[in-house]
């Protein structure tokens, strides 16, 4: 490998990093307006079941995706904690 090759893999990285975050501000603004029908109806913040959900489909794509399910579980319980976060008003 050679420099050059090690910058173009870094470059692709940059680009996959500008489309999660692109992803995760429109999960964000999901988030809420989930909290305010949440609130409309209300709602409890935390939802366990459909955070088991989540984990569960996440789990399940990485599988299909061939990516350590242990790893997607990770990110996305740093993901779901800051979201209840978001909507608690803590972040």
């Amino acid at each position: 490998m050679s420099l050059e090759e090690l910058s173009n893999l870094r470059s692709q990285i940059d680009r996959v990093d500008c489309e999660i975050v692109r992803l995760l501000a429109d999960r964000y603004f999901l988030a809420l307006k989930i909290l305010s029908v949440k609130r409309k109806l209300n709602l409890p913040v935390s939802d366990t079941k459909r955070e088991s959900e989540v984990l569960e489909n996440v789990i399940r794509l990485a599988e299909e995706f061939k990516v350590n399910p242990k790893y997607i579980q990770c990110i996305y319980r740093a993901i779901i904690e800051c979201t209840v976060k978001v909507e608690e008003g803590k972040l």
